[in-house]
């Protein structure tokens, strides 16, 4: 890895005029995959009916397709927050559909304002994930559901022998390459997620890692990776349901 061409890329992606070339080359979220939303939509409702309810997507990305099947299923509001507006040209697709843009450290809502909180492939991407998982609790109301789906693999490895390759650089010099990148993630392992969200509050309903025969291979023959347990990297992702008590 070419570690000064990584750090002025990453520098080069806090201009404004590059950040906008950038969004219009981006793909992100479910892309308005239709088929890929159902499956979604399906995967996120069999922890918790919309009907009446108050549902936060988190990083929706390009396509506010849940929200809207949501909408239609009767669910009494649904909000999206991300960090990028990519419905500048689209606004006829937010339809009734709430979208607000956010710092990546405070959700903008109300304390206790959403009964259902939906995430797919969005917490791992999260600068500041403590402060992230905080605000769901906060804005969450009692007895609310959150779903997430979590890929910590490293996203810019194809081959699944090398998804936990994001792990070899220290935090500082991973920032320096990565900080600013829209597939930048926060290496977050599986058993540390856990531990975060037990810390804050929340009480785990389900968790599933998603373990890569790939990857338990690669924890067993190299040293460097068994600081972290045979979990942690042979799961490429996870899902997990919690609740706020």
């Amino acid at each position: 890895m070419n570690y000064l061409k990584e750090i002025a890329q990453n520098a080069l992606m806090r201009l404004p005029v590059v950040q906008r070339f950038a969004m219009r080359r981006h793909s992100t979220g479910l892309n308005n995959d239709e088929p890929a939303a159902r499956k979604t939509y399906e995967f996120m409702t069999r922890f918790g009916a919309v009907k009446d309810k108050d549902v936060l997507e988190l990083g929706p990305g390009q396509t506010l397709l849940l929200m809207h099947q949501a909408l239609a299923d009767g669910a009494h509001s649904c909000v999206a927050v991300d960090i990028a507006d990519y419905f500048t040209a689209r606004r006829e697709e937010q339809k009734n559909v709430r979208l607000c843009i956010y710092d990546g450290q405070s959700i903008p809502l109300q304390s206790s304002s959403v009964d259902l909180i939906w995430s797919n492939d969005v917490f791992e991407h999260f600068r500041y994930p403590q402060d992230m998982v905080r605000e769901c609790f906060r804005v969450l109301r009692s007895g609310g559901t959150m779903v997430a789906v979590v890929d910590v693999r490293d996203h810019y490895e194809s081959e699944e022998r090398k998804f936990s390759n994001n792990l070899h650089h220290p935090t500082w010099l991973w920032n320096l390459m990565k900080w600013n990148r829209s597939a930048f993630t926060n290496r977050v392992r599986y058993s540390e997620w856990l531990t975060m969200f037990d810390r804050i509050g929340f009480e785990c309903v389900e968790k599933e890692p998603y373990v890569l025969p790939a990857l338990q291979a690669e924890y067993r023959k190299r040293p460097d990776l068994q600081r972290w347990s045979e979990e942690d990297i042979s799961a490429r992702g996870f899902h997990v349901v919690l609740r706020k008590p």
